[in-house]
């Protein structure tokens, strides 16, 4: 009984729910932000205390404050013995500080990167020839539905121009905001583009950054709030393809490359999913990162796509049924 005392002790003192809870701001003692289990906006109010944060939520909760115990066993759908079985997590005194969280790009740049995103979403569901083009390519090619293109804001700028203090590339333009702020601009370059830079002899890769753009940020993290499960993609084209054929509840995030791993900041967003997916392309690099990421969300399992597909993209171009594997994938079957 002193040992599963001791446990619990040291597993409600080493726990912080700021640390792992996206979202939350200080208002005196408590913090105050939306729901992990339910999306609630500001209706999730951690106390924080020495001997263990208590937590409660004001649309999905019983009225009570609870412990972290409590907290891990919703999380993870497990029981009381199951949590408090575990090894003690370390002492805070002896406890590797928390790593400083990411910040979003300056006001200025959000500014000018936002409305260069918004006039190139604008141009891609105009009448012009170019635009008609560019939106065949992502319904043919990248299997992309109309209702996503204007979801995320996806774009086409049909020539390079100056932004923010940096290039925008000619491409199709795919801008990630979380929590109402913008962190990045990617470009998916056009052929064109990048033959006339190397007639040029300059490198134009086929995926350009606007200058500025937080790269090291969790793509859909806003979705994570509130969902039961949530699937890991290597990009955002793959992200927002299986995000059509995903149920309500689920979510579909990606860091932008198998290399890339969530630090404090995106950590965070997992705290509350019960079943984290990793689909990491069926390559060199997706199978070598999927270690890493394993080590990085413990809780994670992984998922293959069928008849050798290395990517959902090439699994629907092949006519793969992708909601009837998702489903599969989610109920456990694969």
């Amino acid at each position: 009984m002193l040992a599963n005392s001791q446990t619990m002790a040291g597993l409600k003192g080493a726990t912080r729910l700021g640390d792992i809870v996206p979202g939350l701001r200080r208002a005196g003692q408590y913090l105050i932000g939306p729901c992990p289990f339910c999306g609630g906006r500001d209706r999730f109010n951690v106390k924080v205390a020495d001997d263990g944060d208590l937590w409660l939520c004001r649309q999905c909760g019983d009225g009570r404050y609870h412990d972290v115990i409590d907290f891990l066993m919703r999380r993870d759908g497990r029981t009381f013995a199951e949590v408090v079985g575990q090894p003690a997590a370390r002492p805070r005194a002896s406890a590797a500080p928390v790593a400083a969280l990411a910040t979003t790009p300056a006001d200025d740049w959000q500014c000018a990167a936002l409305s260069a995103a918004a006039e190139c979403a604008n141009y891609l569901r105009g009448d012009s020839a170019d635009a008609g083009k560019v939106r065949a390519y992502l319904r043919d090619d990248r299997k992309l539905i109309d209702a996503t293109l204007h979801d995320h804001m996806i774009g086409f700028n049909p020539a390079g121009r100056h932004v923010a203090g940096g290039w925008l590339a000619p491409g199709v333009t795919i801008p990630c905001t979380v929590d109402g702020r913008l962190w990045y601009v990617q470009v998916r370059t056009t052929a064109t583009a990048r033959a006339e830079a190397k007639d040029a002899g300059r490198r134009l890769d086929k995926y350009h950054a606007l200058k500025g753009s937080r790269l090291g940020a969790l793509f859909n993290a806003d979705r994570l709030i509130g969902a039961a499960a949530v699937f890991v993609v290597e990009g955002e084209f793959d992200a927002l393809v299986l995000g059509q054929y995903v149920p309500p509840g689920v979510a579909v995030v990606t860091m932008g490359s198998a290399g890339s791993l969530p630090g404090n900041t995106w950590l965070r967003y997992f705290a509350a999913v019960r079943d984290i997916i990793l689909l990491l392309d069926d390559d060199d690099a997706g199978r070598a990162a999927l270690g890493r990421w394993q080590e990085r969300l413990p809780r994670a399992r992984a998922a293959r796509l069928p008849d050798g597909s290395k990517d959902v993209t090439d699994f629907r171009r092949a006519g793969g049924a992708v909601w009837t594997w998702a489903a599969a994938v989610l109920r456990g079957a694969s």
